[in-house]
């Protein structure tokens, strides 16, 4: 299971998440930083750190602007750079990163790999693994349709399945597409079309865990947004099981911008939802269940959220949450939400 953070480098604020004890809401005071990751001198840029996952003691962020992704390996407080990947020019390689052991999924919508022709956009996901201290390419997955489906903007890893997710603009239908496999052998085994509402961007966001996958469709229902559960049938195939909408959301909510699953525990972002004092902060809900029964538990806002903040970035960890948000001066970029029993209480600004 890969724990990622869309468009903000708080790899930092993830890694409190994989700690077996997470301070409580009288501790604080006890969280803080514990390391700044610096991009390779070759990359530098605004854009590093658009999109970050760690599993176990390995962070890889990516930026979009150099086509490339930094690996980066820690022990207690100290974290090296072990190296920096990189893809073929003008195809947003980096866009999203999924990572789980010595495997590493990096999405690139651009890319016209399928169809071979300039500006088609077809969109890959390339796999790289450690193979004796170095991460080399070994497959590239690429969808069934040529044109046009941005797939890579999405991805997600748990072990041996692999979910490219492409929100398929111009006309933004979207599709979502799952792979099985190891090292260089990698087939797909399902794909999901969704709604199939023009505009709906379904496949923007997806996650895995275990045997069930969400995906996020935020454009649905004129912009109220969706996320869309499915669950692996004992033969291995794959069935949509539920389809989440909470009753509060109203038009331009943009539920689904990220989703997040962990265990029982779904948490999706609505980045443009008003929070309980009117103010359109961004919202996150978190849902709690299993197949095709979820049953909201939360609905989230953080005490210093402000107006246009786009608080919808969602990364689970055990009985955490961290929500991404505003990359201002004036603002913070993160929130850390701790749950205990089925309450859920803000523990810090990250």
């Amino acid at each position: 299971m890969t724990q990622t953070l869309r468009n903000s480098l708080l790899a930092l604020g993830l890694l409190g998440l994989t700690t077996p004890a997470l301070p409580g809401p009288e501790d604080v005071a006890t969280l803080n930083a514990i390391a700044k990751l610096d991009p390779h001198p070759r990359i530098g840029g605004p854009f590093f750190g658009n999109d970050v996952a760690v599993s176990g003691n390995v962070i890889a962020a990516s930026s979009t602007n150099a086509q490339s992704v930094s690996i980066y390996r820690g022990q207690d407080h100290l974290w090296v750079p072990e190296q920096v990947v990189a893809g073929p020019l003008d195809e947003a390689f980096g866009t999203a990163v999924a990572l789980d052991g010595d495997t590493l999924l990096v999405g690139a919508p651009n890319a016209d790999t399928v169809c071979g022709e300039p500006d088609c956009f077809g969109g890959a996901a390339y796999v790289f693994t450690r193979v004796a201290g170095t991460w080399m390419q070994q497959a590239t997955l690429l969808p069934t349709s040529p044109e046009h489906q941005r797939a890579g903007q999405a991805v997600a890893l748990d072990g041996t399945t692999a979910v490219v997710g492409g929100r398929g603009l111009p006309i933004g239908v979207g599709h979502v597409y799952v792979f099985e496999g190891q090292a260089a052998n990698w087939s797909l085994t399902a794909e999901f079309g969704g709604p199939g509402e023009i505009g709906a961007e379904y496949g923007a966001a997806v996650d895995i865990d275990g045997d069930t996958i969400v995906v996020g469709a935020e454009h649905t229902g004129n912009n109220r947004g969706s996320a869309y559960v499915y669950v692996r049938d004992p033969s291995g195939g794959w069935e949509q099981a539920a389809i989440l909408t909470p009753a509060d959301v109203t038009e331009f909510a943009q539920f689904g911008r990220d989703v997040a699953i962990l265990g029982d525990t779904i948490a999706v972002g609505a980045n443009l939802v008003f929070n309980s004092n009117g103010v359109q902060t961004g919202v996150v809900y978190v849902y709690r269940g299993s197949g095709s029964n979820w049953v909201q538990e939360a609905r989230l806002e953080g005490s210093i959220w402000g107006m246009e903040d786009n608080y919808a970035g969602v990364a689970l960890g055990q009985d955490a949450l961290v929500v991404t948000g505003a990359q201002l001066p004036t603002r913070t970029v993160a929130t850390l939400f701790r749950r205990r029993g089925t309450r859920w209480f803000e523990i810090a600004e990250l």
